[in-house]
């Protein structure tokens, strides 16, 4: 992961990253851990890693992976609710800048708990693959 992220984080809803299949966590990068309380968060990740995890089971899906294009999009998210702030001005931790080296970026999501869930709840069923996907995430049953 220290190698994956070395020019930047990146991570679908602050809850898995690409190159990491099967890999779920909370109150990761690119969510609201921020600007919520933590136990809230945490269970609010929680719950919905579960709902995912019982939707592979009824399906017997054995594998989930975060589809690239994913990310790009949850980085620009991040990065324009945060320039509509004072964050970008400062050198603060939310941005990276108390860890030298470290690409300066804004690293939680700035919209909020309640428009993070709605992100969260409003994923829509696609097609991927064949494969209806209604958490953003490509599953299959091959590993």
């Amino acid at each position: 992961m220290k190698e994956k992220w070395a020019k930047g984080v990146r991570a679908h809803l602050g809850m898995a990253v690409a190159g990491f299949p099967n890999l779920l966590f909370v109150y990761g990068p690119q969510s609201p851990n921020a600007f919520c309380n933590g136990p809230t968060c945490a269970e609010l990740q929680g719950d919905w890693i579960a709902r995912l995890l019982d939707h592979l089971r009824q399906r017997n899906y054995t594998r989930v992976r975060q589809r690239s294009p994913r990310r790009k999009r949850g980085e620009r998210k991040c990065s324009k609710l945060a320039d509509a702030t004072l964050f970008p001005r400062a050198d603060s931790w939310y941005l990276g800048a108390n860890i030298p080296g470290k690409p300066r970026e804004m690293l939680a999501f700035a919209g909020g708990l309640p428009a993070y869930m709605e992100k969260c709840r409003g994923k829509r069923p696609t097609r991927v693959r064949g494969i209806r996907d209604q958490f953003g995430f490509r599953l299959s049953s091959s590993p």
